[in-house]
Parts: structure tokens; C-alpha cells; sequence
């Protein structure tokens, strides 16, 4: 029960307009000082990219999603619901799923193949 209301507590501390408004603003400025030295866009372009991809969609999907109370107490902290999940040791699983691939598709040139056969037809 602790950890759920300290990580409400954060999570709405990172969610809250106040916040936002910090985070996108200093984002902005992040921006300003790389854009033009990372990318091909001009630092006027930061605003627009900033609010949108930022503000909007990305910032929102953390404080919301990633970082709510379930999420970082049960996956994080691993103190809640935890027997509602089985723990799966990646490695393992996905050596099975390429156990599982055809054999067609097995060898690493599967795809460039693929474009050689095609190529032909044009």
C-alpha cells in the first residue's frame, strides 16, 4: 500500500501542469543547444517537435503509463501483484522462438534472398 501512494505521489508530481510545462520547457532548451549539431533541422523547429512529440505524446506516456502506481510497483519495485505474473528469463525464450523458425528462414540471408529472387523478375 506504501509503495502505491508514494509512486501516485510521484507520478502526479511529474503529471501535474506545473510539471509539464517544466519539463517541455526545459526540453526546449535541450533542444536548442543539439538540434542543430545532431540533426538536420534548425533550432526554429525546437518549439513545434518539443510540444508535440514531447509534450503531447511522449512525456504523457511516461507519466501515465510507464510510471504509474501498478506499473512501478509491480514491475520495478516487484512488491505488488507479483503472482499475477511469471517471471520469464528472456534469453531462454528467445532461443525458442528461433528453435521454432522454418527452416527456410533459419539461415541469415533469408531476407536478402529473397530480394536476389525478386530482383530477377525485373
Amino acid at each position: 500500500m506504501a509503495c502505491k501512494a508514494s509512486t501516485a505521489a510521484v507520478s502526479e508530481a511529474l503529471g501535474n501542469p506545473v510539471s509539464h510545462l517544466a519539463l517541455v520547457e526545459g526540453g526546449k532548451l535541450l533542444c536548442d543547444l543539439f538540434i542543430e549539431h545532431t540533426t538536420p533541422y534548425s533550432r526554429q523547429n525546437c518549439p513545434g517537435i518539443i510540444r508535440q512529440q514531447w509534450g503531447e505524446e511522449i512525456l504523457p506516456m511516461i507519466t501515465d503509463q510507464l510510471l504509474n502506481s501498478h506499473n512501478m510497483c509491480t514491475f520495478i519495485m516487484n512488491l505488488c501483484e507479483l503472482d499475477k505474473w511469471n517471471k520469464v528469463d528472456v534469453k531462454e525464450w528467445v532461443n525458442h522462438v528461433l528453435e521454432q523458425k522454418p527452416v527456410a528462414a533459419k539461415s541469415n540471408s533469408f531476407v536478402n534472398d529473397l530480394y536476389k529472387e525478386n530482383a530477377k523478375k525485373f
